[in-house]
C-alpha cells in the first residue's frame, strides 16, 4: 500500500511542514506501507524533493483538482488539515481536491475550534463527510467535534501528535548546557516560530521576578520569527522582545537562539532544559508541536491552559497558570526551580506522558487507520458483496414485537444517553435535547401499555423545560453526565425537534399534569418562530409538531405552520433533473416530504400535499436498490450525478423518516402501496438491506448506528429510538383502519 500525504513540506518552515515530514518518515515501511508520496502546498517557489509528486499552488484552484488526479493513483490519501495553509476563504479550495477523490480519505485535523464560523464549520463538516476516518490529537478535540455535530463518533480516531525518537535518547544535561554556554545554571526554555500569540513578553516579565529568587536562572528563547510575520511586519516583534530584555535588566538571564532549530539542536536544548514554558495567549490551540517535543524529552512544563496543554499536562507533568498573568507564571516557575522534589515529580509525570508520543508508535497507529480506510472501501465496492432480497413473508400488516431492554439501559434518572459503546451507554457523552425530544413521545406511547415508563415521560418533559431559558424560544442542547449544561441557549434543529416531540405528546391521551406544562413550553417555543426565519430542518421539525398538535392548536400556531411550510413548498424543484428541495440529500430527508403531506393536510392546502407526495415518490425510487431493498443515501450526502453507493453509511434515521412519510401519504391517499413501503422500511432494520444483515435486535430492542461495509456495532439513542418509533408506527398501521382525504385522491 502506498498513501499520498497532503500538506506543507520542508524546506518550507512551519509546524505543519515539519509534522508532514515526520508522518512520511514514520509511515515508510510500517506494516507493508511503502514510503508515501507527498502533495505539497506552496506559496512561493521552493525546492521540491523526490517524495513530492504534486505541487498545489496556494490560490490556484486548478492545481487542487489536478492534484486529485495524481492522488487517485495512490491507495489512500492522508490530508494534514489546517485552515491557513490552503487557498480561498478559510482554506475552502481544499474541498475541490477532496470532492474529486476516488480513493479513501483520512483527514488529520490540526485545528479544532470551539466556535467555528459558519464557513469553517461547513468546511470541516464536508471534510468529515468525505473521510473514511478523521484523526485528532486529543480526547478534547474529539469531544468538541461531537458536540458541534461535525462528524460521526464512529469515524473519529485519537492519534497523538508524534515526537522524534531522537528526543528519547539520553543526552547528559551537563553536556547540553556546556554546548549552550550555560554550565551549572538552571534553564527555562521556550522554542518555536515566534509570534505575538506565543506570549513570550509575558514570560519575560515573569523572569524579572524569578531572577529575584533564582539569580542565575537562564531563559532561552529558541527559533526564528514566523515567516508570515516577517513577510507582513518584519522583525518588529523580535525587536520588541530584545528591547524588553534591556528594559527589565535581563541581559544576563535571557538568550535568543535566532535560527530555525533542527532536530539535533532541539534535542540538546531540551536536554539542557530544567523547565519548559509555553505562555501562549489563546485557549483554542488544540495541538502544540513544541509542547509535544518537550514532554517527550521529559521536560516539566509551566504553561497557560490552552486546550492541548490541559490534556497533556493533566497527570502532573507541569503547572497551568492563567493567560497573560505574570505573577502566577513567576510563582509556578519559582516553585519548581527551588523545590527539587516537586521538579522530580513533575519530570517523572512528563516522562510517563511522553512514552506514547514517539513517532514510531504514532506511525503505527496512523498506518492502522489508513489500512482500515482502504479495507472498508474495498468491502463496499467488492464484487462479492451480498445483496439482500425483499422478503415476501413481511407485509404491510406485519406487527413486530421487540424488547425495550436496551432502551431501558440507555435511560437513567436524568434522560436518555446520547451514545453507546457497543451496547454499553457512553456516559462521558451525556445527554442532548435532540434525543430527549425524540424519546418523549415514544416513552409516552410505551407508557400506555407499561406504566413503568410513566416516570421517564415526566423526566423527559422536565429535561426539555430545563433546557429552555424560561423566557424565549432559545434552548440549550447538551448536558454532561454530572448535570452541567455545556452550551448557552440558542436556536437550532433541537428547538424544532422539541416542538415536534411536544406536539406529539399533547395530541396523545396524556393527563393534565403533563399536558399543561407541555403546552406552556410548546406555546413559548412556537411564539419564537412567529417572526424568525429558521433553517429548513428546524422549520420541518416544527411543522411536524404543529401538524400533530391538531384541533387544540391556536390560530396563531396555525399561521406559523403555514408560514413554515410555504418556503419549503416553494423550494421544491418540480420538473427538474434533481426534483428536490436542496442541492444535496443530507439527513432526515423524507421529513421534508412528510411535513408537506401532514402540514398541508392540516391547513387544507392540497397543492402542498401533492408536492410532498411527488417528492416522496422520487425519493423512494432513488432509495430503492435494483435488488428491491432500500439503500438510503448515506452520511456523506448525495448530489446530482453522484453514486448512492459512494454516499457513505446508511443511517436508521433515514429508514424511520421514510416510513413516517409513507404512513402520512397512506393517511391522505389510502393507497396500500404506501403501507407496503412502510413495511419495507421496517424490514430494513430486520435484514432486508444491501448486506442482508439485521441492524436491530428484537431480543434487546437495540439498533446499530449505521450500515456500511458492516453494521456499526454501537447502539446509540438516535438509532435505537428510530427502530422503536418504526415498530410503534407500523403497529398502528397494521391495527387501525385508514381513511383517505377525498380532496387529495380525487
Amino acid at each position: 500500500m502506498r498513501p499520498l500525504v497532503i500538506g506543507t513540506y520542508p524546506p518550507r518552515v512551519c509546524g505543519i511542514a515539519t509534522f508532514t515530514a515526520d508522518v512520511v518518515e514514520s509511515l515508510g515501511g510500517n506494516g507493508g506501507i511503502e514510503r508515501p508520496g507527498v502533495a505539497v502546498v506552496v506559496t512561493d517557489a521552493q525546492d521540491l524533493g523526490p517524495d513530492v509528486v504534486a505541487a498545489i499552488g496556494h490560490d490556484d484552484a486548478a492545481s487542487y483538482t489536478a492534484a486529485a488526479v495524481v492522488a487517485n493513483g495512490f491507495d489512500a490519501v492522508l490530508l494534514e488539515h489546517e485552515f491557513g495553509i490552503f487557498g480561498g476563504p478559510d482554506g475552502e479550495l481544499i474541498l475541490d481536491l477532496v470532492d474529486a477523490l476516488e480513493v479513501p480519505l483520512v483527514v488529520s485535523l490540526h485545528t479544532v475550534l470551539p466556535h467555528p464560523s459558519p464557513n469553517q464549520a461547513r468546511i470541516i463538516r464536508r471534510l468529515c463527510e468525505r473521510s473514511a476516518s478523521v484523526m485528532v490529537f486529543t480526547a478534547t478535540a474529539r469531544r468538541m467535534l461531537l458536540e458541534q455535530h461535525l462528524v460521526r463518533a464512529s469515524k473519529l480516531r485519537v492519534v497523538p501528535h508524534g515526537a522524534p525518537s531522537e528526543l528519547y535518547r539520553e543526552i547528559p544535561s551537563a553536556d547540553a548546557k556546556r554546548w549552550l554556554g550555560v554550565e551549572g545554571r538552571p534553564v527555562v526554555s521556550t522554542f518555536g516560530l515566534l509570534s505575538s500569540g506565543k506570549g513570550v513578553e509575558v514570560a519575560l516579565e515573569a523572569m524579572a521576578t524569578v531572577r529575584e529568587s533564582v539569580p542565575d536562572v537562564m531563559y532561552i528563547i529558541g527559533g526564528r520569527t514566523h515567516p508570515e510575520i516577517v513577510r507582513n511586519e518584519g522583525e518588529q516583534y523580535r525587536d520588541s522582545l530584545a528591547e524588553m530584555v534591556v528594559e527589565l535588566g535581563l541581559e544576563k538571564n535571557v538568550m535568543f537562539l535566532d535560527r530555525f532549530l533542527d532536530l539535533a539542536d532541539l534535542a540538546r536544548l531540551l536536554a539542557a532544559t530544567d523547565l519548559f514554558c509555553t505562555p501562549y495567549r489563546h485557549g483554542d490551540q488544540i495541538v502544540s508541536g513544541a509542547l509535544t517535543f518537550a514532554v517527550a524529552a521529559g521536560c516539566p512544563t509551566v504553561s497557560t491552559p490552552y486546550r492541548y496543554a490541559q490534556d497533556l499536562l493533566s497527570d502532573g507533568a507541569g503547572r497551568l497558570v492563567p493567560f497573560g498573568a505574570v505573577a502566577p507564571l513567576a510563582d509556578a516557575l519559582i516553585e519548581l526551580l527551588v523545590k527539587p522534589e516537586a521538579l522530580a515529580e513533575a519530570q517523572a509525570a512528563a516522562r510517563r506522558a511522553g512514552a506514547s508520543l514517539s513517532w514510531p508508535e504514532v506511525g503505527r497507529q496512523t498506518a492502522a487507520v489508513l489500512r482500515d480506510a482502504i479495507e472498508v472501501q474495498q468491502r463496499r465496492r467488492g464484487p462479492a458483496r451480498r445483496r439482500a432480497r425483499l422478503s415476501p413473508s413481511r407485509s404491510a400488516a406485519t406487527v413486530v414485537r421487540t424488547s425495550t431492554a436496551h432502551l431501558r439501559v440507555m435511560v437513567d434518572d436524568t434522560a436518555i444517553f446520547q451514545h453507546a459503546d457497543g451496547g454499553v451507554p457512553a456516559l462521558e457523552h451525556g445527554y442532548c435535547v435532540d434525543d430527549v425530544a425524540r424519546f418523549l413521545p415514544i416513552a409516552h406511547e410505551l407508557s400506555t401499555t407499561d406504566a413503568s415508563w410513566t416516570p421517564d415521560v415526566v423526566r423527559a418533559l422536565g429535561f426539555l423545560r430545563s433546557a429552555s431559558d424560561g423566557e424565549t424560544s432559545a434552548m440549550r442542547n447538551f448536558l454532561s453526565w454530572d448535570r452541567r449544561w455545556l452550551d448557552e441557549p440558542h436556536h437550532g434543529d433541537h428547538v424544532g425537534r422539541t416542538i415536534w416531540g411536544l406536539g406529539e405528546l399533547v395530541s396523545a391521551r396524556c393527563g393534565p399534569a403533563l399536558r399543561g406544562p407541555a403546552e406552556v413550553l410548546l406555546r413559548r417555543l412556537v411564539a419564537g418562530l412567529e417572526a424568525s426565519d429558521p433553517p429548513i430542518r428546524t422549520s420541518v421539525y416544527a411543522a411536524l409538531g404543529l401538524a400533530e398538535w391538531g384541533p387544540a392548536r391556536p390560530a396563531s400556531a396555525t399561521a406559523v405552520l403555514h408560514r413554515l411550510l410555504q418556503p419549503l413548498a416553494s423550494s421544491w424543484r418540480a420538473g427538474e433533473r434533481w426534483p428536490w428541495f436542496e442541492d444535496r440529500l443530507t439527513y432526515d430527508n423524507a421529513r421534508m416530504c412528510e411535513a408537506l403531506i401532514r402540514g398541508g393536510a392540516q391547513i387544507a392546502d392540497d397543492a402542498m400535499v401533492l408536492k410532498g407526495l411527488a417528492a416522496l415518490d422520487w425519493l423512494d425510487a432513488l432509495s430503492t436498490d435494483p435488488s428491491g431493498v432500500y439503500r438510503f443515501p448515506g452520511n456523506r450526502g448525495l448530489g446530482e450525478g453522484e453514486r448512492i453507493a459512494d454516499s457513505g453509511d446508511e443511517q436508521p434515521l433515514e429508514a424511520v423518516a421514510l416510513l413516517d412519510a409513507h404512513v402520512a401519504a397512506l393517511h391522505v391517499t389510502g393507497d396500500s402501496a404506501h403501507a407496503e413501503a412502510a413495511s419495507r422500511c421496517l424490514s430494513w432494520f430486520l435484514g432486508d438491506n444491501i448486506l442482508a444483515t439485521p441492524l436491530a435486535d428484537c431480543a434487546t430492542g437495540a439498533s446499530r448506528d449505521g450500515l456500511g461495509a458492516a453494521p456499526n456495532i454501537n447502539c446509540g439513542a438516535e438509532s435505537t429510538l428510530a427502530f422503536h418509533r418504526a415498530v410503534l408506527v407500523q403497529r398502528k398501521v397494521a391495527t387501525r383502519p385508514v381513511r383517505a382525504l377525498a380532496s387529495v385522491t380525487a
